[in-house]
């Protein structure tokens, strides 16, 4: 079973948002320091995803194109482009949990499942639709995609073909699909978020968060949600009941706006949440004592560089319990507490 699941894409289309303060957010706690980073690109990335543990990662480089990177020895092992001697657009990617294999999609609408020991293409496909989002299954076996025109569909991409439709009323920014592919949950500009049961595609759960829906992410045992809306409301959910568990922008109510999370990935016992953001702060928080029990920000490419980073992808080794970040500026960062 995989450690921690999902990422967002389309950094640079996000709005810039306000923040509320980390004192606010956090009660106070300070930030922990980056133990090192690693630049992957030299302008930065479209998209990315982490393996489970963080010693992979896949990007969608502005400048080169889609790659495999062997994170730990900040090596590129594999270019990954949809057309030789072209560097595609890679809008969207994910790493199956078992880490065997990684999707890629442009903005052409095509798909390629990637073998991740050998490099090498295993199907290319057309989808339905622009693609905004991916999410793989535990072995890479089914993809569900969000669609620019509303859908969210789930595709076999061993074979290819739409397997099932789930129809929003907007565009399908983010979507996530539990390991076992019985669950999906999908978030929209029509300002709701869903969760599916993928074998009857009944309509389980519908929230309306009041704005874009910007992240969404399940646990991997499928116990818990999580939502975000631009600059809006950011809600855990228990899956059993429905019900709310935790506000994330505590203050939304009041200040009518908060932090907006591009990123956010359960771990594997459910009990602890990692969240990025659109200006570079990365958060820990256990939901057991709703608490932010550590916190980062990622360094911008320079100090005298203008330019902020938007986390992409996290990831948390579970025997050193250190943190994986993939940022919008092109860089690897490993996180220590």
């Amino acid at each position: 079973m995989p450690a921690i699941r999902r990422g967002v894409r389309y950094p640079f289309r996000l709005a810039t948002t306000a923040l509320l303060t980390t004192a606010l957010f956090t009660g106070g706690c300070g930030f922990s320091s980056e133990e090192s980073r690693t630049e992957l690109a030299i302008q930065g990335v479209y998209s990315a995803a982490l393996s489970d543990r963080g010693d992979h990662g896949v990007i969608g480089s502005i400048l080169h194109g889609g790659s495999w990177w062997d994170l730990n020895q900040g090596e590129r092992l594999f270019n990954w482009n949809h057309k030789a001697g072209e560097a595609s657009e890679i809008v969207a990617t994910d790493i199956a949990d078992d880490g065997s294999v990684a999707a890629t999609a442009d903005g052409q609408g095509t798909i390629v499942l990637w073998s991740a020991t050998a490099g090498e293409s295993l199907g290319f496909w057309s989808a339905p639709g622009e693609i905004r989002d991916l999410a793989l299954t535990e072995r890479g076996d089914l993809a569900l995609l969000g669609l620019r025109d509303s859908r969210a569909v789930l595709f076999n991409i061993r074979e290819g073909g739409v397997l099932s439709t789930l129809l929003h009323n907007d565009i399908v920014n983010s979507v996530d699909i539990t390991p076992d592919g019985n669950l999906a949950l999908t978030g929209s500009d029509d300002y709701h978020a869903k969760l599916w049961d993928t074998n009857t595609t009944r309509l389980l759960q519908d929230w309306d968060l009041g704005n874009k829906l910007v992240t969404v992410a399940l646990s991997p045992n499928g116990r818990y949600a999580f939502t975000a809306a631009q600059s809006g409301r950011a809600v855990i959910w228990d899956l059993n009941s429905g019900d709310r568990l935790h506000e994330l922008n505590r203050y939304y109510d009041l200040m009518q706006r908060g932090s907006t999370y591009t990123t956010a990935r359960f771990t594997d016992q459910d009990n602890q949440l990692l969240l990025g953001t659109a200006s570079g702060e990365v958060f820990l928080f256990d939901l057991d004592s709703a608490t932010i029990q550590q916190q980062w920000q990622l360094s911008k490419r320079g100090w005298w560089q203008p330019t902020g980073v938007s986390v992409l992808a996290l990831s948390m080794d579970p025997t050193t319990n250190k943190v994986r970040a993939l940022g919008s500026n092109g860089f690897s960062y490993l996180l220590g507490w």
